[in-house]
């Protein structure tokens, strides 16, 4: 969630608040980021006055921005259309590739799971444990579109499909 009364420079640069740096480092840093995730020319926007999908870039900037050892995201694309759902995933592949640091992401979706990880867990319903575990080899850039036709995302799609329906 995002603060509505900050502007999103102000949003992304709340994790620096309590970190003792320079200003000018914040603010380069803040600005770097912001441009990563293609909000450039809306840092005096407040949240109102985003799209769906530019809040929750915001959001993703707020929390890579302070370059945590390990980010976790649940279902964060779970509110927006598919579009703009595909579009922030490729901007995430794009930013995670210039920020260091860990991502465990949470999804219901097997395209999703499919096309952002490296390595997908499925959960066993009935025992919490792990049921299955799959290392997912696409080409680089990870972030191609044309990896969501591919093959091999097919191949991989279809086998989760397949273990899901075991499980289920």
């Amino acid at each position: 969630a995002l603060f509505d009364w900050m502007t999103v420079e102000q949003n992304v640069a709340f994790g620096f608040r309590f970190q003792a740096l320079p200003k000018v480092e914040k603010q380069q840093k803040v600005k770097t980021i912001i441009g990563l995730v293609g909000l450039r020319g809306s840092e005096r926007k407040y949240p109102y006055q985003l799209s769906g999908g530019m809040r929750q870039r915001v959001a993703v900037a707020r929390s890579m921005v302070v370059q945590p050892e390990i980010l976790l995201m649940d279902e964060p694309f779970a509110a927006v259309d598919v579009q703009t759902r595909e579009g922030l995933q490729e901007e995430l592949l794009k930013l995670h590739e210039q920020v260091s640091g860990a991502i465990l992401f949470v999804t219901h979706s097997i395209e999703e799971a499919v096309f952002l990880s490296d390595r997908i867990i499925i959960l066993d319903r009935n025992l919490g444990g792990i049921y299955d575990e799959t290392v997912v080899q696409l080409p680089e850039p990870r972030y191609a579109s044309m990896n969501r036709v591919s093959e091999a995302f097919n191949q991989y799609r279809t086998d989760l499909y397949l273990k899901m329906k075991a499980i289920s």
